[in-house]
């Protein structure tokens, strides 16, 4: 018994490509929007990095010294996060600036360990534990 929904060949094909010939439309618009976004993006981007630039090169000749001092933070954040772990040489730039000061202020010296009260026997190594054999 033929199917009373059922529709002819003719239009099913002609569904099929109608339906292609709007996605193929719609897959060119929609590259040609992600093409503008990206091109808009690079632009503001590129303005951005000369506004940077103009600002490092002011930095840089009104103060030298903090202008390296800024430029080798910059490169300790790109080194260096939260998760690692690194050993160090503090004599060459920018680690240098890790070092601790020569001089340490009083109030945060360390305090002295705390004295012991008598000693009791327990305390003292066994006698025979401190000769060689």
């Amino acid at each position: 018994m033929p199917n009373a929904n059922a529709k002819p060949p003719k239009f099913r094909a002609e569904g099929r490509a109608k339906a292609g010939e709007m996605k193929a439309q719609t897959d060119k618009e929609a590259t040609g929007m992600i093409a503008n976004a990206k091109r808009q993006a690079e632009e503001t981007r590129g303005k951005a990095e000369a506004e940077a630039a103009a600002v490092y090169a002011k930095a840089h000749g009104e103060s030298p010294e903090f202008y390296r001092f800024l430029r080798e933070l910059q490169s300790l954040r790109t080194v260096v996060d939260k998760n690692t772990t690194v050993v160090l040489d503090t004599s060459i730039a920018p680690f240098h600036w890790l070092k601790e000061t020569e001089v340490t202020p009083p109030s945060l010296q360390p305090a002295p360990p705390p004295m012991k009260e008598k000693s009791s026997p327990h305390d003292l190594p066994a006698a025979n534990s401190l000769t060689a054999e």
